[in-house]
């Protein structure tokens, strides 16, 4: 065989992950196993759900056959994630192997699950008393979300249906500008698990970041930038951002104060931030919030 017909050959392999379901469920979608693509999934869907997905994060190559309760996806080889859609949101296989050489196969149940309710508690608003509106909660398991639901007025929230398993519970606010987390939410089979929150204004933080060139000049911000906690339960684009003279900077606000966060762009991954709560001026919505500024190079 020629190299070149060698080259062809090894371009159009494919390889199989076959999938045994039990229970209703809805598409099945592959997503490579990127940093970038995995917080741009998860920013993506933490604030607007499991619905849509961002541009260009999904694989469009798979060829599926078989029926509801047996699938078959052939794509080309690598390492994926596979989203299982369901009723209440989503079960994942998170770094699948694919080989041209072997199928690999799993099997998927999908039961009544459990329910998580509970209230969300802001010991200091920025909205004067205001009950929270502005509320999004999500089940967060293998750097993946389960489950998202819309806060009910005064900040309460259920989910139905969840598979059985130990969740990181996010909660994120619009308009109280903050992130919390909640840690080890078991849900059992059939069960129900209570899941109050209450988040303290004085630990939260942030970080204001400007970008550099390897030569150490300011540069601009990248296109698609995230700030990643450490442990992998949220991703955020950025919520601040100022001017100073000719330099544009981005930052992040509101979030769970502490070490080892994570800036990530294309090409990028700069580790080690410590997010800490800012120097206030004023009160209420009205405040005036600075934060710490760092330097990041986006250039090697």
């Amino acid at each position: 065989m020629s190299h070149v017909a060698l080259l062809l050959a090894l371009l159009i392999q494919t390889g199989e992950l076959r999938l045994a379901i039990e229970g209703e469920h809805g598409d099945v979608d592959a997503f490579p196993v990127d940093p970038l693509v995995d917080a741009m999934l998860l920013d993506h869907h933490l604030q607007l759900g499991l619905s849509m997905d961002p541009m260009g994060t999904k694989v469009d190559d798979v060829k599926r056959s078989g029926d509801s309760k047996n699938v078959t996806l052939a794509l080309k080889p690598g390492t994926y994630h596979f989203r299982v859609k369901t009723g209440a949101g989503a079960i994942w296989l998170t770094n699948q192997k694919i080989d041209a050489a072997k199928p690999a196969s799993q099997t998927v149940k999908i039961t009544a699950g459990g329910t998580v309710s509970g209230m969300c508690m802001l010991d200091k608003s920025r909205q004067e008393g205001k009950p929270m509106e502005g509320l999004k909660a999500a089940l967060v398991r293998d750097g993946r979300v389960w489950a998202r639901v819309e806060g009910k007025p005064g900040s309460a929230f259920e989910f139905k249906g969840v598979p059985a398993g130990t969740y990181a519970l996010v909660v994120t606010e619009t308009f109280e500008w903050f992130v919390a987390v909640k840690e080890d939410v078991r849900v059992e089979e059939g069960g129900s698990a209570p899941a109050k929150i209450d988040v303290k204004r004085a630990s939260l933080g942030g970080v204001m970041v400007g970008f550099t060139d390897k030569a150490g000049k300011a540069a601009p911000p990248p296109d698609k930038v995230f700030l990643v906690d450490p442990k992998g339960r949220f991703a955020i684009a950025p919520n601040r951002g100022q001017s100073q003279g000719d330099v544009e900077l981005v930052g992040w606000g509101g979030l769970p104060g502490g070490a080892g966060y994570v800036v990530r762009a294309s090409g990028l991954e700069h580790k080690g931030l410590t997010l800490r709560p800012p120097t206030v001026k004023g009160q209420g919505i009205m405040a005036d919030e600075t934060y710490e500024t760092v330097k990041v190079a986006v250039g090697k």
